[in-house]
């Protein structure tokens, strides 16, 4: 196995997101150890230019030098040095940009020369990429997403793509920084990814949704919103079989208005119920002559009256759902015009009972004669106090009667104190 096919399934094996994480280590470490291998079996190649270079060389001309035939040597930015790659590693910014280039193998030829440089392990520089790409495990955030390079976008995106069995994924530049990435099945039995596409819009966010979704294919289903790539891509290649954190309805006003269904209106033709005149409580009869319409919540219906017998009286009238009912509603007025007659006749009826409560206290004490007369007067008020107290708890007193009890009170207050006076 050659070098380069060892490069290309590391490379797979990193961006497999379908492998999990123990599984990824464990093919890692073992093409690794044979990279490592392969590295040593050509010492000579490698220590061609190892003394001369160094952090301020440039990129370009040790690739050129080492690489001569890799065509992509060229595409190198001339002025980029090994000094400004580690800079873009260390804060996690776009290595692509850097090189020049937006390929894994040149990166990770140019990692493996920084790490000499150095003077650390073969895959130091990688690592220390990996846990500063806030793009891979999405855990840091930073003020600019690192695949503003569309050739970096077209390269990670199809990466991901062919390690999760898609053809590819189709990267369009939409203009005013933004870009658009669908992806290609790789099978026509495979549905999942109908519809789906990643935005990317101008304040950075990652967009992941499927178009033309649901019923009539008026609606779109967004599946997550992202500040890196990568989230998003592992996200997208999901597919669309999994439920959206919202759904937005491109329907016109007049489609929406259209598929709503009417509801089935409460009363029919013929029926005969009781009609609210005036709003206030005022029931009479009619009978259901037509279903007029819908008003939003409820339906309008044309009403005739009728005697007590069910015959017509020739008088029309539009009544509503909340108008009408099957059986005649008890009248509220007169219940008020009742309670308002009987009020004082309560009040007095309270105080009756406590003066008879008052009273059987006074004939029980001449039954107990060696009871105190200060005893006595005090059972008496404790009689009333529970007959009082009892009232309350039921709620059957009303303000006006609490009204008059607590003046009555007031005078056997004032009663007491002037003979507490007298003594």
């Amino acid at each position: 196995m050659t070098k380069s096919e060892l490069l290309d399934k590391i490379k797979r094996a990193e961006k497999n997101p379908l492998i999990d994480a123990s599984l990824k280590a464990s093919l890692l470490k073992k093409y690794n150890a044979q990279l490592a291998e392969l590295e040593k079996e050509e010492p000579k190649k490698e220590s061609k230019s190892e003394g001369s270079v160094g952090k301020k060389s440039k990129i370009k001309d040790w690739y050129l030098k080492e690489y001569s035939s890799d065509k992509l040597g060229k595409k190198l930015n001339d002025d980029s040095t090994f000094s400004d790659l580690l800079i873009a590693i260390s804060k996690g910014n776009d290595v692509y940009a850097v090189l020049g280039v937006a390929d894994s193998v040149v990166r990770e030829r140019a990692f493996a020369k920084l790490s000499k440089i150095e003077n650390k392990e073969g895959q130091w520089a990688y690592n220390m990429w990996l846990s500063n790409d806030e793009d891979s495990e999405g855990k840091k955030e930073t003020s600019k997403a690192k695949t503003d390079d569309l050739a970096s976008v077209r390269v990670i995106a199809n990466e991901m793509a062919k390690n999760a069995g898609f053809k590819s994924a189709k990267v369009d530049d939409l203009g005013n920084e933004a870009y658009l990435i669908e992806i290609s099945p790789s099978s026509t039995k495979d549905d999942s990814q109908d519809g789906m596409v990643l935005n990317k819009y101008k304040d950075g966010t990652f967009e992941v949704a499927e178009m033309q979704a649901g019923k009539g294919g008026n609606f779109i289903n967004v599946f997550g919103e992202y500040k890196t790539l990568k989230p998003a891509l592992t996200q997208l290649l999901k597919g669309n079989k999994q439920k959206p954190i919202k759904v937005i309805d491109m329907r016109s006003d007049s489609e929406k208005s259209e598929n709503k269904k009417e509801p089935s209106a409460k009363y029919k033709v013929g029926d005969i119920l009781w009609h609210d005149t005036k709003h206030k409580g005022e029931f009479k009869k009619v009978i259901i002559d037509a279903v007029t319409g819908f008003t939003g919540d409820g339906h309008r219906y044309d009403v005739e009256f009728v005697d007590d017998e069910d015959k017509r009286i020739n008088k029309f009238a539009k009544s509503y759902d909340d108008l009408l009912s099957k059986t005649k509603p008890k009248s509220e007025d007169k219940k008020e015009t009742k309670s308002e007659e009987t009020e004082e006749e309560r009040c007095q009826k309270i105080i009756r009972d406590a003066k008879a409560a008052s009273k059987k206290a006074r004939e029980s004490a001449k039954k107990s004669a060696k009871k105190p007369e200060v005893t006595k007067a005090k059972e008496r008020i404790e009689r009333t106090y529970e007959i009082i107290e009892n009232k309350i708890e039921k709620g059957s007193l009303t303000k006006a009667e609490v009204a008059k009890l607590i003046v009555e009170t007031k005078e056997v207050l004032k009663m007491l104190e002037k003979a507490l006076k007298s003594l």
